[in-house]
This record gives structure tokens, sequence and C-alpha cells, in this order.
């Protein structure tokens, strides 16, 4: 499978597109694509949306990782060290979570989203910002940062040429 669109109805940076595009996109991962297209894209491909494109980059990001886990990263399978790790948590001088020797092997397995963050209600209530929220801080941050393009000027004399020749065309024509 070369790619997958992912695609929505619906027009806004909603439920709907999260349900439709992440199901496209994972459907055609699991099929093994690996190039998504249609980032930020709405309403089939009327509405280009900077909030959905970073949402829609995060969500590509979740599906890699889901995908990667059916094969995991060789740190997760060693051996090396295990019976020393499971000695000392049996003898209760560690627990598995904090022993050094977990967390080097488990350093690779589950990358964390800056933008999914998992929480419990009550520190959510205290922001209570969503994941759209964020994402439209990100693309309005983006976009604010982007330098300014400028056409070279050999092309914007182009331009400007073509741009006459159609005004004189419709002007010729009655429009």
């Amino acid at each position: 499978m070369a790619g997958v669109l992912l695609e929505t109805a619906s027009a806004a940076t909603d439920e709907q597109a999260a349900l439709e595009k992440m199901a496209a996109g994972l459907l055609g991962a699991l099929q093994g694509a690996r190039h998504f297209g249609y980032a930020g894209v709405l309403c089939v491909d009327d509405v280009f949306s900077p909030t959905q494109f970073v949402i829609d980059v995060e969500m590509v990001a979740y599906i890699r990782e889901l995908i990667e886990a059916f094969d995991p990263h060789p740190d997760l399978l060693a051996l090396d060290g295990l019976y020393e790790e499971c000695r000392e948590v049996g003898l209760g001088l560690d627990t598995f979570l904090s022993h050094p020797h977990t967390a080097r092997r488990c350093r690779h397995v589950m990358p964390s989203s800056d933008r999914l963050v998992r929480e419990k209600l009550r520190s959510w209530l205290a922001h209570r910002r969503t994941l759209k929220d964020q994402a439209r801080d990100e693309a309005l941050e983006r976009i604010a940062s982007c330098p300014e393009f400028v056409l070279e000027e050999a092309k914007r004399e182009g331009l400007a040429r073509i741009y006459a020749e159609a005004e004189k065309a419709l002007g010729a024509a009655g429009y």
C-alpha cells in the first residue's frame, strides 16, 4: 500500500474529524501504509485548518507508535541483567518500575507526547485546555514565527504580466 488519505467529511476540527481520520489512518497503517496525506484537510477537500494539521501530525505519530509496538525495540527484549533485577525486586530492595535496569530497557518503548497529556479530571479542571486548544495555539505560533515569503523579482514580474494580460482580456470580453 502506497499511502492513505486522512479524509473526513467534517467541516470542523471535531469528534467526527478525529474518528474518521484516525480510522482511515490506523486501518491504512495496519495494511502497510507508511505515508499519510490530507493532513489538516477538512470537509473532504474544501477546507484547510492549521489546527487540524497539528492534530493530524500528532495522530500520525500516535499511529506510528502503535504500529511499532508490533516490533518491540531490542532493549525491551534484552535479558542482560534481568536475573539481578528480579532478585533485587524479589528481595524488596527495589521496585520493578524504579529499578535502573527497567528504566534503561524501557527508554525506547513509548515516547510521551507533548500534546496528548494523560491526566485525571481534577488536574484537567484546573486549566480546562483540550487538544484542540493546544493545537490551535501551536498552529498560530508556527504561523506567526514563519519567515515572510518574498517571491523572486523575475517571478513577480512574470506574474504581473500574466495578471495584466488577464485583466486586459477580461476587460475586452466585457467583464
